[in-house]
Order: structure tokens, then sequence, then C-alpha cells
């Protein structure tokens, strides 16, 4: 307190020694007053410190609004904020207020963010560490829902759409048919059958960091048409009033 009532006796003493005489030192008494309040002005504002933000690791999800990421500091009030690098596609800092607000529109690795609080007499910073995940799935569907499938034969590879944020991952449950299988990367199902199976249900669950999106398939594992069905005696004669040997069929197909 006793320097600041100096600081400032001093300035009322040199603006009225600059009232009196028109030059000092080649200066108008304006610019010279200006000048020194302007020294001790700057004299009297500490440096801010310890720049921190209420919420820092941080992870956000694409497409949502984010809440305010507020900053607090200790030392000299802060005048203004920058940021290097630029924050995430969506994201603004507050050139006054330092706040952190914005809805991001890019996937975006983990990064550091380095925000700088500035006054007269210095500045402060923090490194921020954001990540912008992407949004779940929103639906998952598949080009044939109910399929049929036949023993033995090689299927049309079923291969699912989705809407909202990419699928990371795919799962089953229960398992699929026999000699079919999910590809857990993309979601398509392939391959044979090798058993028979009575309209069964299997939930599909397509998922990433955010979230999850599932439907239900039915799917029904038919036998194949018998086919060539022959019989071990063919043409054959029989006698009225005698027992026949058993004449057996033969095919091949289901």
């Amino acid at each position: 307190m006793k320097n600041l009532i100096g600081a400032m006796a001093r300035v009322r003493l040199f603006v009225c020694v600059a009232a009196c005489l028109p030059s000092l030192a080649g200066c108008s008494e304006e610019s010279v007053a200006a000048r020194d309040v302007s020294t001790y002005a700057a004299a009297l504002i500490r440096v801010p410190a310890k720049l921190s933000y209420s919420n820092n690791p941080v992870t956000y999800t694409k497409g949502t609004p984010i809440s305010s990421n507020l900053p607090s500091s200790l030392g000299g009030a802060i005048a203004s904020y920058s940021v290097a690098p630029a924050l995430p596609p969506g994201l603004l800092l507050s050139k006054t207020s330092g706040s952190i607000n914005g809805t991001p529109t890019v996937v975006v690795a983990k990064a550091g963010y380095t925000v700088r609080g500035t006054n007269a007499a210095g500045s402060t910073t923090c490194v921020v560490t954001i990540t912008v995940n992407d949004m779940a799935p929103k639906t998952l569907t598949y080009a044939v829902i109910k399929p049929t499938y036949y023993r033995g034969q090689l299927i049309t590879i079923n291969t699912p759409t989705t809407t909202g944020g990419a699928p990371t991952a795919y799962s089953v449950s229960p398992a699929l048919p026999a000699g079919l299988t999910l590809n857990t990367t993309t979601g398509a199902i392939s391959g044979t059958p090798t058993a028979l199976t009575r309209g069964a249900q299997y939930t599909v669950v397509a998922s990433n960091v955010s979230g999850s999106a599932s439907v239900a398939l039915t799917i029904i594992v038919a036998d194949i048409a018998p086919t060539a069905l022959t019989y071990a005696v063919n043409p054959a004669t029989y006698t009225k009033g005698t027992t026949i040997a058993p004449n057996m069929p033969s095919h091949s197909g289901g």
C-alpha cells in the first residue's frame, strides 16, 4: 500500500511540474506525463501465474456440444488469452475470458494445446489435453434381415449399413450357425452353413468407443432339395401273392 501511495504521489507531482513547463527534454507535457503514468501503472500490475482449466485432460464426442471449460489463475488478472496450435475444429477459445466452448466436428487424437494468459506485466500458460472421439453408431441394419440359407451352399455375403459414428468392432450373440462367420471389423456375414437351423435369432452389435447399435437377424438354414432319386431295382417285376424283397431308394442332395 505504501508503494502504491508513493507511486501515485510521484505521478501527481510529475503531471503538476509538466503543466508548469511547456517543454521538457523536447517532449510535450502531455506525452511525457502519459508515458510516466503508463510506466508506473505497469509496475503496479502483477504477473499472472498458475493458469489451469476446470477439465484437463478432457475427452469430447464429435457432434456433441461441450460444457464450458473454464480457466482459473493466480497473480495478476489476465487481460487476454491465446492458444497454439489451433483448437480442434468446432471448438473456440474466448480471447477475453479464456473459456473453451463449441461443438467438435472432427475426430481428433489426443493432443496438447497451449493456452497463454497475458497482461501488461507478463503471461502464464497451461497445456490443455484434448481428445475428440467419434459419436456412437445410431442404427445398424443388414442387406437381408431374415435370410434363408441352404446347407452346404456358399451364401451371398450379408453386409451391414450404419448411421452415426463409424463402428470399430462387431460382435454377435449367440454364435452364428455352424459354417457361418461374422467379420468383427467389417460386420460382413459369410461362409457355407453346415448344419440345419430353424429360424433362430442372432443379435449383431456394432460399437465404437462412444457407444453401440444393434440389430436382430433371423437366420434359417434349410436342407437342399433331394436330387437323382433312384431305386435298387428298376424296372422291377413282381408275382401276385408273393412277398417282395424291399426295393430301397437312394438319392443325392438333401
